[in-house]
Formats: C-alpha cells, sequence, structure tokens
C-alpha cells in the first residue's frame, strides 16, 4: 500500500503514543535508528518521515500490528460521536444513539460527502425509530446520490451505496461493492466504518440465493478482519456470519458460531436483536433463548 507523508505522521503519533504508554524513554525508541533532533521535527512535521525509518521504529517498540492501526483510527478519529452513532443506530441500540443523533443533526464539519453521509444516516435513524417513512428516505438517499462516488473510491460512497442497496433491495452495484470490501483496504479506515458496512450488506445478501458464493467470500474476509482487529461488536457480528456460512456449506460446527454470536449478544447489547432473525431462522427453527438454556443445560450435566 501506498502512504502520503499525512498518512505516515498519523503512524508516528501511533508510536508516540505507544511509547508513552510502554514506558519507554525517547534515546532507547530512537537508538541506532534516527537522532532526536530529527525524531521530533518528524512528530511537528517539520521533516517527513523516511517509511524505513518509521518501520524500524515500530519494530523497537515489539508491539502487534493492530495495535499500531487502533492507535492510528483514534488518532484521526474526529471527536464528532459519529462513529458512536452509526454503531448504536446499526445495532439498534436506538437510546444509545439518541445524544449523538441531537448533535449530528445537522452537521457540517467536514467533507460535503461525509456531510451528506450523516445526514443519510440521521434520515435512517429517523426512519428507523418510525419518524420518516421507507418512501421519504428512498427521496433522500436518491437526491443525494450526486455527491458519491459510483466507483466507489472511497469508504464514504462505499457506505452510501451498501445503505442504498439495503433500502432500495437493489443490487445494481453488488459488483463493485464486492469488489471495494474485499480489495481497497476499507478496513483500515479513518472513520472505522467498516464493520457496519460489511455487516449490513451481509444481511442483505443473505436473503439472496442466488449470490450465496459472494456471500460465502464476504462472510469469510469479515471474519478474519474481526479477529485482526479483536473487536467484540465485530466479532459479534463476524460469528453470525460465520455460522450461515457454515450451515450453507452442509458444516455442522455452524451451531458453535451460532452460540458464540449468542453469547456476545448477552453480553454486548442492552436488548436482543432483530438484526440477524432472518439469518438464525434460515438455520434453525429453535429460539435463540432455547439454543443459549440448552447449552448451558449441557454445561452443567
Amino acid at each position: 500500500m501506498d502512504y502520503s507523508n499525512k498518512e505516515l505522521t498519523y503512524y508516528l503519533e501511533a508510536v508516540e503514543s505507544l511509547r508513552k504508554e510502554k514506558g519507554l524513554s525517547i534515546d532507547d525508541l530512537i537508538e541506532d535508528v534516527t537522532s532526536e533532533r530529527s525524531y521530533r521535527r518528524y512528530l511537528n512535521q517539520e521533516l517527513p518521515i523516511p517509511l524505513n525509518t518509521l518501520e524500524k521504529l515500530i519494530f523497537k517498540l515489539d508491539v502487534d500490528f493492530p495495535d499500531i492501526l487502533i492507535y492510528v483510527l483514534k488518532i484521526k478519529q474526529k471527536p464528532s460521536g459519529i462513529i458512536e452513532f452509526l454503531t448504536n443506530t446499526h445495532y439498534q441500540e436506538y437510546e444509545l444513539a439518541k445524544p449523538f443523533y441531537k448533535n449530528l443533526k445537522h452537521y457540517d464539519k467536514d467533507s460535503s460527502n461525509l456531510n451528506t453521509l450523516v445526514f443519510l444516516y440521521v434520515s435512517y435513524y429517523d426512519y428507523l425509530t418510525n419518524l420518516l417513512s421507507l418512501d421519504e428516505l428512498r427521496k433522500l438517499f436518491d437526491s443525494s446520490k450526486h455527491f458519491f462516488d459510483d466507483s466507489i473510491s472511497n469508504i464514504e460512497s462505499l457506505s452510501y451505496f451498501v445503505l442504498y442497496a439495503y433500502i432500495f433491495d437493489n443490487l445494481t452495484y453488488h459488483d463493485i461493492i464486492t469488489s471495494s470490501l474485499l480489495e481497497k483496504n476499507f478496513y483500515m479506515s479513518q472513520i472505522l466504518l467498516f464493520d457496519i458496512i460489511i455487516d449490513q450488506y451481509l444481511i442483505f445478501l443473505s436473503k439472496k440465493s442466488s449470490y450465496q458464493d459472494d456471500y460465502m467470500k464476504l462472510a469469510s474476509f469479515f471474519y478474519q478482519v474481526a479477529h485482526l482487529w479483536h473487536d467484540a461488536y465485530f466479532i459479534y457480528s463476524a460469528h453470525i456470519h460465520q455460522a450461515y456460512q457454515k450451515f450453507l456449506n452442509s458444516d455442522e460446527t455452524y451451531l458453535i458460531d451460532l452460540k458464540k454470536h449468542l453469547y456476545y449478544e448477552y453480553m454486548l447489547l442492552s436488548k436482543p436483536s432483530t438484526l440477524y432473525l432472518s439469518i438464525i431462522s434460515s438455520m434453525t427453527s429453535i429460539s435463540k433463548e432455547t439454543i443459549i438454556k440448552n447449552d448451558l443445560l449441557e454445561a452443567i450435566q
């Protein structure tokens, strides 16, 4: 992957944050790598940091790559509540989303496509909470389409076209959405929407029997990325798609992943989600509560 100097600066800021967390002195970090003067100039963006220098500093920290990525995303994430609002809205935690909803109702602090995406997610929240009809929501999405690139060169456009497919039940952009999810490294996005976006699209595709091959490719990729990030919500969503992928392949171990998904649900959410009911009902007629109860009874016998 090619990195701009701005991108490398984010990684250096992550290195500096982790250095402080580990109690490592600057002298110990930069020994045999660079001078203290150069290091401070890199941090102050007075001098572009060479990629090989950055790689050596990361190696000196002795951390896993996901740790660096998480810090990069924290640095790049704007303190606007966008991620919290989109996450809570997606997982049907509407009460938790409400405080962010009020702040984002008239959001206009970023690029036109991100501002528009936030507006559309606020409208989507209105639809989910019965403040807006589906027809009204679709009109808003259609009238905002020109803000987004249908070659899906950025994650805002990816998010728009995934939600567009979901809302309109429309597969027009399926091929470009699928290739973007699989090939464009959006899982390293600066606004950390990837887990929500791919989960929305997988829920949508799970109902399309003629698209099972693509569903399984995306489900497998989602599962890998979820375990790269070690994020609980990410893993919660990934397990249901892993279970359904196994079910479609007649792999009886799908029940293991289904149970893991349900246990994460009970740990993470304030109330059981309806997001995945159609997928669960495709695999079993037993209720979620009964699956958990039977599993616990088997464990204590």
